[in-house]
Parts: structure tokens; C-alpha cells; sequence
């Protein structure tokens, strides 16, 4: 997970320009590129252990056992057996809309690089090995970490969902509720992986993952775009990530499996993740100015993609001594 920059500096400082325009290539490119295939393969084992936590959690973890209180009307509300955003629609939304808009967008980057919007020079195959699938691994990482944390709250704390009495249905026969806070009860629910799930409110899985796919989608969206004349087009596409998002969060409390404060946790949490995992780890910057880019980086990878005498001898003037080659 090493973000995008990076790499093309890295291809790019192997490149000797000399006063006569010409370029030699160091011998080290090769040794290089296995060693950044190697950082990928690191980067998915490390997506790949984190999703096994997100299976351990949820197969093996017992949730926190809490008590109720006999008046609360907080979780007498009725079980709905059918969520509005069922759990695979929601798994498919938060892996494949992130997914097909890094693979639509470079690919654009790839095929039309502009001076506001180059290309990478690593192009071809080994492109979308290392530079594109690496966005899409740094993605999937911060999606895991989104789960890990929020499991690992839910099963800490243990919150009732609002739906908890109708699923468990204590036996209350055999409850004092004048002690107030009841601990020890039992249910008498014969559905016990919904009852297990029942224990589950806080913070709001759904929200949490979907804010941090959609989100992070909208910040990708905002460091890639350069049209500058289909500012529009983007905002809409923005717009529809989050009205996504929004609208699960809000379909986890019309349907009786959250409260308010659960969704809003979820959103800040994977908002909060979202952040980091673009602007830290896959290093896109959401404050650039789309015509500002780094002048070294435009003028090389326009260099290395087009290569005509009359720039390669302008770069030379650039980056070279009048009398020593030099690197970049």
C-alpha cells in the first residue's frame, strides 16, 4: 500500500538524461520491478490476514452478555425477517462500486493521459499489476479494517438491538422485574443465530462499511477528475455515492436493527477510515489543484510516454549538467 507517486519516481529516477538529449535506462529497472511486485503480493497478504479476523470474529466471538430493563421500550420493537439492504447486497456494494470505478478511471488515465492527467509510465500489463490493483488491494484493506473495527465493537459491547425482545422472548414468568436491571434471563427463541445477532446494535455495520466505500469512492473520484468542464458530471457521481450510503444508514433504522446514534457511530467510523486510507495510504491528494501538478512528474512521464527529440532535449536542459549526466 504504497500509494501512486511513489512508484512513478521510483521508475522514473532510474533515467540518466544528458545534455544531448538522449536518455539511458539503468539496469536496475528490472531488480526494481520485482521488488515492487513483491511489495504487492505483501500489501494482499496483508488484505487477505486481515479478512480471516473479519471470519474469526464473526464465527467464533461470543457477544457481551447485558441485561435489560423490563420498561424499556427501546428494543420492543417487531422483527423484520427481510432487511431492506441485505448483507450480500450490501458486501457486493461496498467491494465491486470502489472496484469498477479505480479500474474505469485508470484505464482513462492509462489510454488519454493529459498534461493535467498523465499517464503512468509504467504502462501496459505491468501497470494494472502494480499501480492499479495496488489502489484496489489499499482499498480492500481499509474495507477490512472498517470490519475488524466495527465487529470488534459490536461483540465487545454487546448492544440490544430494538428488535432484541421479539427474537429472544425471555421467559418472564420467571423474571423479577422489580430489581430493575435484568441479568439473568432466558430465551426462549428458537432462532439462535438471530438471537446472536440480536446482541450486535452498536456501532452499525452497514453504515460504517458503506460510508467507507462510498466515501472513499468520492475522494477517488476527486483526486482523479480533471475535466474541469464536467465538474457537474463528477458532483453527480459524488452525490450518488453518498445519497447510497445515506440511504442504507437510514434503512438500518426504518427496518428496526439499529438507532440513531448506532448509524451515526458507523458513519463517523468509516468516514474516519475512509480519510486515512486514501489521503495516507494510497496517498491520493484531495487538496491538489487540478491544473498544479508536480512539474518534475508531469514533465517526466510525458517524457518517457511520448519521447520526440525536441523534448527530450528540453528535458535535457532541464535535468542535466552542462558538463556531468546526472539523475534525477
Amino acid at each position: 500500500m504504497y500509494g501512486t507517486n511513489p512508484e512513478a519516481f521510483t521508475f522514473i529516477s532510474q533515467i540518466r538524461y544528458t545534455k544531448r538529449g538522449g536518455i539511458q535506462q539503468s539496469e536496475e529497472i528490472i531488480p526494481i520491478m520485482k521488488s515492487e511486485n513483491s511489495k504487492l503480493l505483501v500489501d494482499f497478504l496483508v488484505t487477505l490476514v486481515t479478512g480471516f479476523c473479519i471470519l474469526f470474529i464473526q464465527t467464533l466471538a461470543t457477544p457481551s452478555h447485558r441485561g435489560f430493563f423490563c420498561n424499556d421500550d427501546s428494543i420492543k420493537y417487531p422483527y423484520k425477517p427481510h432487511s431492506t439492504v441485505p448483507n450480500i447486497v450490501l458486501i457486493l456494494m461496498d467491494i465491486l462500486y470502489p472496484t469498477i470505478m479505480i479500474l474505469t478511471f485508470e484505464t482513462l488515465k492509462n489510454k488519454f493521459p493529459t498534461n493535467s492527467m498523465p499517464g503512468n509510465p509504467l504502462s501496459g500489463q505491468y501497470r494494472f499489476t502494480r499501480y492499479t490493483w495496488n489502489l484496489i488491494l489499499s482499498m480492500l484493506f481499509g474495507l477490512a479494517t472498517t470490519f475488524v473495527l466495527t465487529d470488534s465493537a459490536k461483540f465487545l459491547v454487546g448492544s440490544l438491538r430494538p428488535n432484541f425482545l421479539a427474537l429472544c422472548q425471555p421467559d418472564f414468568s420467571k423474571i423479577n422485574c422489580s430489581v430493575g436491571y435484568v441479568t439473568q434471563y432466558t430465551c426462549l427463541g428458537t432462532q439462535t443465530r438471530q438471537i446472536k445477532d440480536a446482541r450486535l446494535s452498536f456501532p452499525s455495520g452497514h453504515a460504517s462499511t458503506s460510508a467507507y466505500a462510498m466515501v472513499f469512492s468520492a475522494i477517488y473520484l476527486e483526486s482523479v477528475w480533471k475535466w474541469k468542464n464536467l465538474t457537474a458530471l463528477k458532483g453527480l457521481l459524488q452525490g450518488i455515492s453518498l445519497l447510497l450510503t445515506w440511504l442504507c444508514g437510514l434503512s438500518r433504522v426504518h427496518d428496526y436493527r439499529h438507532r440513531w446514534i448506532d448509524v451515526l457511530t458507523g458513519f463517523i467510523l468509516g468516514i474516519s477510515i475512509a480519510f486515512f486510507t486514501a489521503m495516507k495510504i494510497c496517498n491520493l491528494n484531495l487538496f491538489e489543484n487540478n491544473g498544479e501538478k508536480n512539474k518534475t512528474e508531469v514533465d517526466a512521464i510525458t517524457f518517457v510516454e511520448s519521447n520526440p527529440v525536441d523534448l527530450e532535449r528540453k528535458q535535457a536542459r532541464t535535468f542535466a549538467d552542462d558538463n556531468d549526466e546526472r539523475p534525477i
